[in-house]
């Protein structure tokens, strides 16, 4: 039987600290807005938006805060924009050189807070038991 990777369960509490986290370290203030690269990355980007008081912008560019959840290769806004802050929650990319909250060892498999039903279980959802 294969090994299975290392699982890391990431939690609400955990998100409330990773917006303290970023809005304190966050190089510029006079950013266009932020940006949110993935699914948690929007989350984030909003609870920053609002800590930070940036709008959240719908599409990538220049001059904004760039956010994801979880990277694992180095985002793409990094060489595009060269005034763009990058940010990620869980860095898992091989170089781990993104700016993060913490740093993941790659291919570490990663749940977000609302991913804990059936995900943590390690087994497949099935309808009508899980929900």
């Amino acid at each position: 039987m294969a090994a299975r990777p290392p699982l890391l369960q990431l939690t609400w509490a955990g998100f409330d600290a990773a917006v303290d986290l970023i809005a304190a370290q966050c190089r510029w203030r006079d950013r266009a807005g932020v940006h949110g690269a993935d699914a948690a990355g929007r989350l984030l980007a909003a609870a920053l938006g609002e800590r930070l008081g940036l709008n959240v912008l719908p599409l990538a560019g220049p001059g904004m805060v760039d956010v994801h959840g979880l990277v694992r290769r180095a985002p793409a806004s990094e060489w595009a924009w060269p005034d763009v802050e990058v940010w990620a929650w869980a860095d898992a990319t091989p170089e781990q050189r993104v700016q993060s909250v913490m740093k993941v060892t790659p291919g570490t498999l990663v749940l977000m807070p609302w991913q804990d039903a059936a995900a943590n279980t390690r087994r497949p959802f099935v309808a009508g038991f899980d929900d």
